[in-house]
């Protein structure tokens, strides 16, 4: 059984054009090549090493491995008949290459990533901080202006004007010390006018 050339030399050319394929061969079931990747197709009808009419006859892929390369064989099936096969030879050098520019890759983008998580956390800090501020003015408006009043209210009464206003009106204790102080006002005019 003959294989057709044309359809596996277009394949056999895109894949030697792949970075890192040294050479790649289909072969048929005789162990003729059938297409070597190159458009002179230089190895046409050679015979093929007997490990691959090997691995034909046992129907399984083989990896071979040596002089820096890596050797790939895989057999070319349909349903258990064995058509002939295919064979990858890939320069491990530029494997290792390709696997280090990956590795590179992926420390930018986790040092990317780092960087983006440092940002949020910072942001997120700095928002806490900032509504922390909020809330302790809000808290402390609530709490310093009323005491303020207070305390204006206590001085001008200290110097004799009893009708000072003190315009405190809270449920709280801070309204009832302003209660208590408007009381004590009034109490102060009344013994006051009575001396």
């Amino acid at each position: 059984v003959r294989m057709p050339v044309q359809g596996h030399g277009q394949d056999a050319r895109a894949i030697r054009g792949q970075n890192g394929v040294l050479e790649i061969i289909v072969f048929d079931r005789a162990g003729h090549i059938l297409h070597d990747g190159t458009e002179a197709v230089a190895l046409f009808n050679a015979e093929v090493r007997p490990t691959l009419m090997s691995m034909l006859d046992q129907g399984k892929p083989i990896e071979i491995e040596a002089n820096n390369e890596a050797r790939v064989a895989v057999p070319i099936k349909v349903g258990d008949h064995v058509l002939g096969g295919i064979e990858i030879v890939v320069s491990l050098a530029q494997v290792t290459a390709n696997t280090e520019w990956l590795r590179r890759a992926l420390m930018r983008i986790e040092e990317s990533n780092r960087a983006t998580l440092l940002t949020a956390l910072a942001l997120g800090t700095t928002v806490m901080a900032v509504l922390g501020a909020l809330v302790g003015i809000a808290i402390a408006g609530g709490l310093i202006r009323p005491l303020k009043d207070i305390s204006v209210f206590a001085r001008r009464v200290g110097q004799g004007d009893y009708d000072a206003p003190l315009s405190v009106d809270r449920s709280d204790e801070l309204g009832q010390l302003a209660r208590d102080l408007r009381q004590m006002a009034t109490d102060l005019k009344g013994f006051a006018q009575h001396s």
